[in-house]
């Protein structure tokens, strides 16, 4: 009785995540748009320029 190793199957392709591209990939996008990926985080800035500010609270004693 000999046994096969089966191998999983390779994640699907979808389409690129750029609107109106066609071209199917396995990341989120094609080789032609690759560089949108980090786009957004280079642009974003850091928490404290976005506005969020750490407040300390006194959490009262009883």
């Amino acid at each position: 009785m000999s046994r096969r190793i089966q191998k999983m199957p390779s994640k699907p392709l979808k389409p690129c995540n750029k609107r109106g591209c066609p071209i199917l990939t396995r990341g989120r996008y094609c080789d032609d748009h690759k560089q949108l990926n980090n786009s957004y985080d280079t642009n974003r800035g850091t928490a404290a320029q976005r506005g969020y500010k750490r407040i300390a609270v006194a959490i009262p004693v009883l």
